[in-house]
């Protein structure tokens, strides 16, 4: 199953993660002052 999520990407930076031949979409939230 896919998991759609919903975010701001102009806040939110995407990671691609691979783990186990899974690709994973890791969402790294920058910290902003």
């Amino acid at each position: 199953m896919t998991k759609v999520v919903r975010a701001d990407l102009s806040a939110i930076e995407w990671t691609v993660v691979r783990m186990s031949d899974r690709f994973y979409v890791w969402p790294a939230v920058e910290t902003r002052a």
